[in-house]
């Protein structure tokens, strides 16, 4: 296996339900990724939705601008309002796991193509979380056709570019970072250290073969890492308080993916609609709900419940039909980004 540093590593991983026991044992025994998959967290679905020229239909168009519900006709009694702060994430957890127990493991060729899915995943980027150990590192290489984003859960971590000597970036729980191109290493400081890793393509290319290419390597950054603590960052709610979203980042940081926090009420809806042009990506942290997707003959659903990762592609329609028994909460990355802007206008709106 390729992409590992060092003597002493042990064993590195990833368990995806796409790969054979084999190929895992394999994967164990000479990377030392550990990995673990509660139940299968990923779902994809086809721009099934769209009529032949792209365009969705009328009614999930309508829907498309209204975007996250609140106004939903198949709601019509008004969710209740929730707190918008964000809760503390140390219980929080994703079902796609993966972790680096000691030294250094380099997430690149072999092992970045496992992490992001089977070979016939069309998605643009991939998510997982990954455990670290006291001390132990996980790195990413200079590639111009990657980038890669986290949110800390628990612990501490720290964060050192390539080019830069010093100057480390501390995130904390519930600091989110993005890395364009790349070459990083993100290392547990003061003990184990537990994140949200998520790696976008430079493009519309699916995650899973940019990374079973051959890296391009770039001389120069294609744009600056940043951090943001979302704790921080304004509160965009409405529905009477019953919807609450955070940007982290938008196209002013990167042309290739956006970052934001959803929470919702137990009883939020959210109308099926289309998002013609980008990728929908959520990883949820906390809810339970059926996650509905296609149209008509073609239409299926996902039960959605914590931990559990979805991907939407353009021009698919869905939507959100929550279980009522518990608030929503999730990590919503767009690729590109775009559709997060809607939630300031929803925001702003009397």
């Amino acid at each position: 296996m390729q992409g590992f540093l060092g003597r002493t590593m042990l064993a590195r991983m990833r368990a995806l339900t796409a790969l054979p026991p084999a190929l895992a044992a394999a994967i164990a025994f000479s990377c030392g990724h550990d990995a673990r998959v509660a139940s299968p967290a990923t779902s994809e679905v086809p721009p099934s939705a769209a009529n032949s020229n792209g365009v969705a239909p009328p009614a999930a168009s309508a829907a498309g601008s209204a975007a996250v519900a609140g106004a939903s006709s198949a709601s019509p009694v008004a969710p209740p309002p929730i707190d918008g702060a964000l809760p503390s994430p140390e219980a929080l957890t994703l079902s796609t796991k993966a972790s680096c127990p000691a030294k250094t493991c380099r997430l690149e060729g072999s092992l970045l193509d496992a992490l992001l899915g089977a070979p016939d995943n069309r998605s643009p980027a991939g998510i997982w979380e990954e455990d670290l150990g006291a001390g132990a590192a996980v790195s990413f290489a200079r590639r111009t056709d990657v980038d890669v984003l986290g949110i800390t859960l628990a612990g501490s971590v720290t964060l050192a570019s390539d080019e830069a000597k010093g100057g480390d970036a501390e995130l904390t729980p519930w600091h989110a970072f993005i890395a364009p191109g790349g070459g990083i290493t993100l290392r547990a400081k003061g003990g184990p250290a537990r994140f949200v890793l998520i790696v976008v393509t430079a493009g519309e290319a699916p995650a899973a073969k940019v990374a079973a290419t051959k890296a391009s390597a770039w001389t120069s950054r294609p744009s600056r890492i940043a951090s943001v603590d979302l704790t921080m960052l304004p509160d965009l709610a409405w529905g009477k308080g019953a919807y609450h979203a955070r940007i982290g980042f938008g196209g002013d940081v990167s042309a290739h993916a956006s970052l934001g926090i959803l929470k919702m009420s137990a009883e939020g809806v959210v109308s099926p609609h289309v998002h013609e042009k980008e990728w929908e990506h959520m990883a949820i942290l906390q809810g339970e709900g059926d996650f509905i997707q296609g149209n008509g003959d073609e239409e299926h659903t996902l039960h959605g419940s914590d931990g559990v990762i979805f991907s939407v592609a353009p021009g698919t329609r869905h939507q959100w039909k929550p279980a009522g028994s518990r608030s929503f909460l999730g990590i919503q990355v767009y690729t590109p980004p775009g559709p997060e802007q809607r939630f300031k206008k929803l925001a702003a709106a009397p």
